[in-house]
């Protein structure tokens, strides 16, 4: 693709303000900036868009209002590992809580989680 834009701009090439390599090379650096922006706007737009779809999930089929049930200390663990998408590191920092009592809590939940999913016989 940069050959071809060379290749078609060649006739804006001055060679009074740097030589044919420098322009070529600045040609490369702006399409490759260009290329990279492109594909951080396609990421964070798919990013949006599984937030949305996210956020409807939970919504629409009650969970939050299961979660709201746990006790705050691991109701705000769970929102921030599962729906804010932290790792558990970030989670430990975010919340100034230490990592193991993250990991702890986090089993704690899941289990208490588990009871109101369960069907009985």
């Amino acid at each position: 693709e940069t050959f071809i834009k060379v290749w078609k701009n060649i006739d804006t090439y001055d060679a009074d303000k740097g030589t044919l390599y420098t322009w070529m090379l600045n040609i490369a650096r702006n399409m490759s900036i260009d290329h990279l922006r492109k594909q951080k706007r396609q990421a964070s737009v798919k990013t949006t868009q599984v937030d949305q779809i996210a956020d409807f999930f939970v919504e629409y089929t009650g969970i939050a209002d299961i979660i709201a049930l746990l006790e705050e200390n691991l109701r705000i663990i769970i929102e921030a590992v599962y729906f804010q998408g932290y790792t558990h590191e970030q989670a430990s920092i975010l919340l100034d809580i230490p990592l193991g009592t993250i990991k702890s809590r986090l089993k704690i939940a899941i289990r208490e989680l588990k009871k109101y999913f369960q069907v009985s016989n």
